[in-house]
């Protein structure tokens, strides 16, 4: 079965070409895309959705508002003095891929195997520098789940790091899993690779 991403922004759909399997480029250039979609200060609020996601006929990518993650991610950041974060495309990426595999497997973990550590996973998306990550499930919106992690001691000091300066958050479903929706943030300082 076919995945697709889909871009809804002012009304105007616009489906990724090849899905979740579409080549490397032309992925970086539609989530590229999506980025400058969801930042720009005119741009109606853009969604990440995908009713039949590739990697099973039960899991599906959670609508998210990226724009009004951003914004209640940074409101949150703000009243406690740290400073604001942007969302940037390659995290999304690895965001929605792990909660993705959360949702497939039906439970929360930050690795399920070789290959599938945190590390290895912001490595393979491209990202170098310092990187942290939260992720939960059952919460059924952005606010619950960023007031969830404000909630937990771990989760709070990896929100509100004054040295993390982008984000990347997905949520997924699986309707027949306990916990049903499954989210991750994952927040970095990017560096340029020595």
């Amino acid at each position: 079965m076919m995945g697709t991403w889909f871009v809804k922004e002012q009304g105007l759909g616009v489906d990724m070409p090849g899905g979740l399997h579409a080549p490397s480029q032309e992925r970086r250039l539609f989530l590229a895309g999506l980025a400058a979609a969801v930042l720009s200060s005119d741009a109606a609020p853009a969604f990440v959705s995908g009713a039949k996601a590739a990697v099973g006929h039960r899991v599906s990518v959670s609508k998210i508002n990226l724009r009004q993650a951003e914004h209640y991610i940074n409101q949150v950041r703000a009243r406690h003095g740290a400073g604001p974060v942007r969302m940037e495309s390659r995290l999304v990426e690895a965001a929605l891929r792990h909660s993705l595999m959360m949702a497939r497997k039906g439970k929360m973990a930050h690795q399920f195997g070789p290959g599938t550590r945190f590390r290895d996973r912001i490595k393979n998306a491209g990202i170098h520098g310092s990187a942290a990550e939260n992720i939960g499930a059952g919460y059924s919106s952005i606010e619950s789940a960023v007031d969830g992690w404000l909630r937990s001691p771990g989760h709070r000091r990896n929100l509100l790091n004054r040295k993390l300066t982008h984000i990347g958050m997905a949520a997924a479903v699986n309707p027949a899993s306990k916990y049903r929706t499954y989210w991750t943030l994952i927040l970095a300082r990017p560096q340029a690779r020595r």
